[in-house]
């Protein structure tokens, strides 16, 4: 993916990535009637014989919330979701649980695609959210998105001559993304390495970018080492997709891909009522990027020493943009898509909203909306998923009777 030119108490770090923790999970399946919010609510999690049981962090407004619903199968359902963000997946690989079942079930992973986004210079113009540490764990969502009847993605003037991007309607990626500027022992011989990863769910991410075949929806994580000079390492795809090859032009980036879990494809029209991106950093554990869609989740897992993106993960940036090739997903006239980007940094102080003049949007693909002022704060953001914790929120809107500074 490209560079991003989109014109109280909080949990501990340490106790949000023990409770996520991937060793095993437990596999007990329990019958709809039997995941009320009541039972839930108690910490009735699953336990099987030998392993801990997962620590039940659901908020107590959460659970409140939930209660007080006068439909009890909204209820439970909104109660089996606080549950499943807080249960782990059962290893490395892909999963996937639908209500109302508690236990991850194993799934096939699709083979790494051809989705690069080279990581070239753009206009950067996105809000990131400052750590006051290191960052384990941050999730993104768009709770409160008004007046989104339709988007289309479109090729802009950075577009490579000679690629055919993702085009068409409802084609577009959220996006996780973490600082471009630690260097790891990923970068190996790799001389001025830094490394870059990204946490993405894409509508198309498997076209070859030189012709037209295109796959399906898909989860998954992307490695990027930045800035070196030589050639790619040998299992890194360099330019024209060369393993081992030169770097991209601009930025010399070299990247390769996770297994993917294929999933389908999210109506855009969906996205402020039922999406939610959840991703994770282990030192010494797993990596992992997880993706709820209302009563569905999907998780990838896999092993942190890629490019051991935990020793120097500072900054966090969300969005939805365009899907692949400084692509530009464009919404409709009267869009409201308000950003939550929460996070976990072993912190109870709020996080720095970094602006977009500060050139730290760090994606190519942008949107059409125009942003509004950034908040920062530390609370439950727009009821967020994961118990009380450090965020910001801003608006971004295409309502021309409000002009904004700033346009990406």
């Amino acid at each position: 993916m490209q560079k991003i030119e989109v014109h109280s108490t909080a949990h501990s770090a340490e106790d949000r990535v023990r409770a996520r923790r991937f060793g095993k999970s437990q596999y007990l399946r329990l019958n709809k009637r039997t995941i009320t919010a009541a039972a839930l609510a108690a910490g009735l999690l699953v336990q099987s014989q030998g392993f801990t049981q997962v620590p039940n962090t659901t908020s107590a407004s959460t659970v409140a919330n939930a209660e007080a619903k006068s439909d009890p199968e909204k209820a439970a359902r909104e109660t089996w979701r606080a549950v499943i963000r807080n249960t782990p997946v059962p290893g490395k690989g892909c999963f996937h649980v639908k209500y109302p079942n508690v236990a991850w079930e194993s799934v096939e992973c699709a083979k790494p695609g051809a989705h690069p986004g080279r990581a070239t210079v753009g206009n950067h113009y996105d809000y990131v959210a400052g750590a006051q540490g290191l960052i384990s764990e941050a999730a993104g969502f768009f709770e409160g998105a008004s007046g989104v009847t339709s988007e289309t993605n479109v090729t802009t003037s950075l577009t490579p001559p000679g690629i055919t991007s993702i085009l068409g309607s409802n084609e577009y990626s959220l996006q996780m993304n973490t600082n471009p500027y630690g260097r790891t022992d990923a970068c190996g011989v790799f001389i001025g390495c830094t490394v870059w990863q990204q946490f993405i769910y894409a509508t198309d991410y498997e076209c070859d970018p030189y012709g037209s075949q295109c796959g399906s929806a898909g989860l998954f994580m992307q490695y990027w080492l930045l800035n070196g000079t030589g050639n790619c390492p040998s299992d890194y795809m360099g330019n024209n997709h060369k393993l081992g090859g030169p770097p991209w032009p601009d930025n010399n980036g070299c990247f390769k891909n996770s297994a993917q879990v294929t999933l389908p494809d999210i109506p855009v029209t969906e996205l402020g009522c039922c999406v939610r991106l959840i991703t994770v950093a282990t030192a010494g554990g797993s990596d992992m990027v997880e993706l709820e869609y209302g009563d569905e989740f999907w998780g990838v897992a896999a092993t942190d020493d890629v490019l051991h993106i935990a020793s120097v993960w500072t900054q966090a940036e969300f969005n939805v943009v365009g899907d692949n090739e400084y692509s530009q997903a464009q919404f409709n006239d009267f869009s409201s898509i308000p950003v939550t980007l929460v996070l976990w940094d072993g912190s109870n102080t709020a996080p720095t909203c970094i602006p977009p003049q500060d050139d730290e949007g760090t994606t190519g693909e942008t949107n059409n909306l125009y942003l509004g002022t950034c908040q920062a704060g530390v609370g439950e953001p727009y009821g967020s998923p994961l118990g009380t914790t450090p965020y910001i929120s801003f608006p971004q809107t295409l309502v021309y009777y409000v002009v904004p500074p700033i346009r990406f």
